[in-house]
């Protein structure tokens, strides 16, 4: 009896063992790799242009190489054209004018000046002048009251005297010539400082311009920019994904013209199940195999496992099993692989354990 509970208890052993080796519990410490599906992604690039317009032309086609800088499509251009050549001509009339503007300043500041030298000069022979006639009618005027206080005592003769008078009027004369000539001298002074306000006037005329000037120039700047801007061109060497628009269409800023992928920028993006987590690290290298080309499988690594757990994704199957705790893992490549690799493609990727684990 005893014998067979003995015999009945070892059986029920060798099961568990069996059931726990064929999970897994046993069997993942000596497991030389792991093969799990996961899928082909690549960064994508929005081509857009930077301005609105009418597409005249789209150069791509799905799946077409382009280069970077390469021409993709173009907007219409006549508006922004137009626009360039107009302010163009404005700009040529505005310099012409600013052109002749200073030089009229120049000649206007020359004559000016020399206008002001000349009202000093006829105001400093005025001033002389005045001065002399004014010592001429003193000293007459002195000589005409000493001697008539003589002649009318009798001591001077009155027809000498007339003579003295004579000098005496025509000196007054020659005073109030020389007071009005100083007059005229002064004034004419004053005009030719007043017409300095003409020049002013010229400068602030010809500052406006220049600001005209500054304004419209920075209006063909953006125009040109713009103008720039409706040859849409490749940001980088890739390969076009889709095509999405079509000559003809209206296209707002950054609406989509296609979208392209980098080839560098290719990557698989699997789930690493959770017991395998301490026998895959970042830099572990592996091949991944597609099923259009199963005899060429692609050398990668892999770049970045998440920190985080996650429930297994329902289009990811484990070859070996399916588990309920998983980890994102990113495999990345050293070369260019888009010749092999498709955006979308699934794929398998086998890790071989380092055998020291």
């Amino acid at each position: 009896m005893k014998r067979g509970i003995f015999f009945a208890v070892l059986l029920v052993s060798a099961v568990i063992v069996v059931v726990l080796y064929t999970s897994g519990v046993f069997r993942g410490r000596h497991e030389k790799g792991i093969v799990i599906s996961g899928r082909v992604e690549a960064d994508e690039i929005v081509l857009s242009p930077r301005i609105p317009g009418r597409l005249t032309d789209v150069l791509i086609s799905d799946g077409m190489e382009v280069r970077k800088g390469q021409l993709i499509a173009r907007l219409d251009q006549r508006e922004l054209a137009t626009l360039v050549e107009q302010l163009k001509g404005r700009i040529g009339s505005l310099r012409a004018k600013l052109k002749a503007e200073q030089r009229a300043v120049h000649y206007l500041r020359d004559k000016i000046e020399k206008g002001i030298n000349r009202a000093k000069a006829a105001l400093e022979i005025a001033r002389l002048r005045h001065s002399q006639a004014r010592a001429r009618f003193e000293r007459q005027k002195s000589r005409y009251e000493r001697y008539s206080s003589l002649s009318r005592k009798g001591v001077f003769p009155k027809d000498r005297l007339e003579d003295i008078k004579l000098a005496y009027r025509l000196a007054e004369d020659e005073l109030r010539a020389s007071e009005e000539m100083l007059r005229k001298a002064e004034i004419g002074l004053q005009e030719a400082e007043v017409e300095k306000q003409r020049i002013d006037i010229k400068l602030h005329s010809i500052n406006s311009i220049k600001s005209e000037l500054r304004s419209l120039q920075e209006r063909l700047k953006q125009a040109q920019i713009k103008l720039g801007y409706t040859e849409v061109r490749a940001p980088a060497h890739g390969v076009v994904l889709r095509k999405v628009s079509e000559p003809g269409e209206v296209i707002g800023a950054g609406g989509v013209i296609g979208v392209m992928i980098v080839p560098e920028s290719i990557y698989v993006k699997t789930y690493l199940p959770e017991r395998f987590l301490g026998r895959v690290r970042v830099g572990t290298e592996v091949r991944v195999i597609t099923d259009a080309y199963p005899e060429q499988p692609v050398k990668g690594r892999v770049c970045y496992i998440s920190d985080r757990a996650e429930f297994t994704p329902k289009e990811v199957q484990s070859k070996t099993e399916r588990v309920k705790q998983v980890f994102a893992t990113k495999v990345c490549f050293d070369r260019d692989v888009s010749k092999v690799l498709k955006k979308g493609m699934p794929v398998d990727v086998e890790i071989d354990f380092d055998n020291r684990d």
